[in-house]
């Protein structure tokens, strides 16, 4: 009798086991089944996301890949054409600077051309004209060694002149010998003229300077350049004031 109790009571035990897991557990499994089946649906969705993500970031970097490869190519492209429309732009200037100075060139070959017609010389005398320039030039050449000469032959004159003049006489100046004063410092009483070796004046040879006609004062050479000279003003030789562009001539005049 006992132990068909205790077997009841085991039963009932079971089936009250049964129907707690029943009423209680079930809902709380079916709730466990339900967010797996949620979270499953999102992992799918968002491992979908991702997969398209992933396409769209490869076709988004192979896009970004060809616009870096096509702006790398239109770069070098870029380049080339600055290096070429550089080179053509030093052309240009170039031809534009023989331009120039063929059209100079032909200016001028023009205006040779319109001077020579207002010659009214014809082309058949301009051999003989050539000549004749040259020959002239040669004479010219001629005429300037027996310059340089007669200048020589002078100077030695000039000192024999010298030498046999008594001590203390000034040189003497060549007849015909004309300047002008070229600056006055009236302080120290002395004047720079025109006239220098080039003129044949040598060192205290006196001059005469004057003005409208008339003698302002009497200077004597102390230094002598090519084309000047500076003089002092003799004392009780200063008749008047001496201005720059008086007359200077020597004293045989």
């Amino acid at each position: 009798m006992a132990l068909r109790i205790s077997l009841i009571l085991a039963i009932l035990f079971a089936i009250g086991t049964i129907v707690v897991s029943q009423f209680v557990l079930r809902p709380q499994i079916q709730h466990i089944i339900e967010t797996r089946d949620f979270n499953k649906k999102n992992w799918d969705i968002q491992l979908a996301r991702a997969n398209k993500l992933d396409r769209e970031l490869k076709d988004t970097q192979a896009k970004l890949a060809d616009t870096s490869r096509r702006l790398e190519e239109t770069q070098n492209t870029l380049a080339s054409t600055s290096q070429k429309l550089k080179a053509e732009t030093e052309r240009a200037n170039g031809l534009r600077k023989q331009l120039d100075e063929t059209t100079a060139r032909a200016n001028r070959a023009e205006a040779d051309l319109a001077a020579w017609r207002a010659l009214g010389i014809p082309v058949e005398s301009v051999k003989a004209l050539i000549e004749s320039e040259r020959k002239l030039r040669k004479d010219l050449d001629v005429l300037e060694e027996e310059k340089k000469a007669l200048v020589a032959q002078t100077k030695r004159l000039n000192e024999q002149i010298e030498r046999l003049l008594p001590p203390g006489q000034p040189p003497p100046v060549p007849a015909g010998v004309r300047g002008t004063v070229l600056a006055v410092d009236p302080r120290f009483d002395f004047v720079v003229v025109s006239l220098g070796e080039n003129e044949g004046i040598k060192p205290r040879a006196v001059l005469l300077v004057s003005r409208e006609g008339r003698l302002v004062a009497k200077v004597q050479v102390t230094t002598v350049d090519g084309n000047r000279s500076v003089a002092n003003i003799l004392p009780g030789w200063k008749l008047g004031e001496v201005f720059e562009g008086d007359l200077v001539v020597g004293p045989s005049l």
